[in-house]
């Protein structure tokens, strides 16, 4: 047996021991992720991390709330904004409304060349959308309406859209006239009366600088038929500087006194406010039965 001295035994002792002594904990960046699992794992970890996700989850269902009722009450002023921008009104029976049976009478209306445009019997609707109106191929220029029933006029209606929703109101219209529609000739004394009334009426607005004299020396309007007869229901100006789109006025006070009945009328756009077509969105004819 070979021999072995201590010196030889305690070197090789201490070689066996450096290979079997395990490195600090430190070392192995693995216990990191072990000592994390642990710290999640343990019942305070857990309760840590729930805490964080309920108060997330509660932020996000608060932020939700919040943003959902500014929405709605954001919606909710828009909606009022809208209502009185478009609400109506005259809350008078209009005739000539095509729901109720008003219709365009098509050789008394100015034909447009082309058919890119809406149609004339657009201004017998209600909606005011922007664009949704009958663009006036003329100057003067009009349009004639069978109204749905024959009534005794007492006022008319021109609507346009609010200035708020337009970039210009140039092309609203601007001297109107209107025509009633008769088959039989007047009462004896009604024209001589209906005539002094006109005149004094546009004697009125030509000191204004409204209309001129010319008004007086039309006894029709531009386009008509053989065979009727035209009695002037008023002259008027549609106004373009207050804060009403929609407009009433009323007829001449002769004719309102005779109480004559129409079933058909002729409104003349004689002018606008400076634009080169003009824009008719609605008109409206407002009356009662004759008894």
């Amino acid at each position: 047996m070979a021999h072995i001295d201590n010196q030889s035994f305690n070197s090789a002792s201490s070689k066996v021991d450096a290979i079997d002594e395990p490195e600090a904990l430190d070392d192995y960046p693995e216990t990191e992720i072990l000592t994390a699992t642990a710290d999640t794992a343990s019942p305070a970890g857990a309760v840590c991390h729930h805490s964080k996700l309920i108060a997330y989850l509660l932020f996000m269902a608060t932020f939700y709330l919040i943003s959902t009722l500014a929405l709605a009450a954001w919606n909710y002023s828009l909606q009022q904004q809208l209502f009185h921008l478009t609400r109506d009104t005259v809350g008078r029976q209009d005739f000539a409304l095509r729901y109720n049976g008003g219709k365009i009478i098509g050789e008394l209306t100015t034909q447009r060349n082309s058919h890119r445009h809406n149609e004339p019997d657009v201004v017998l609707d209600e909606d005011l959308r922007p664009g949704r109106c009958w663009l006036v191929p003329t100057s003067p220029g009009q349009i004639g309406v069978t109204l749905s029933e024959k009534v005794v006029i007492s006022a008319f209606t021109i609507d346009h859209v609010q200035k708020e929703l337009v970039s210009s109101m140039q092309n609203a219209p601007c001297k109107l006239r209107v025509w009633g529609i008769t088959r039989s000739q007047l009462p004896t004394g009604a024209i001589p009366l209906i005539d002094r009334d006109l005149r004094r009426y546009i004697q009125v607005e030509t000191e204004r600088g409204i209309f001129n004299q010319s008004v007086l020396d039309e006894h029709a309007p531009q386009v008509s038929r053989a065979g009727d007869f035209y009695v002037p229901l008023g002259v008027f100006e549609y106004s373009i500087l207050g804060s009403q789109s929609i407009q009433t006025f009323g007829v001449l006070p002769s004719v309102l006194s005779m109480k004559l009945a129409f079933d058909e009328v002729v409104l003349e756009v004689l002018s606008n406010w400076g634009a080169k077509d003009t824009c008719l969105y609605r008109f409206r004819v407002h009356g009662n039965p004759p008894r």
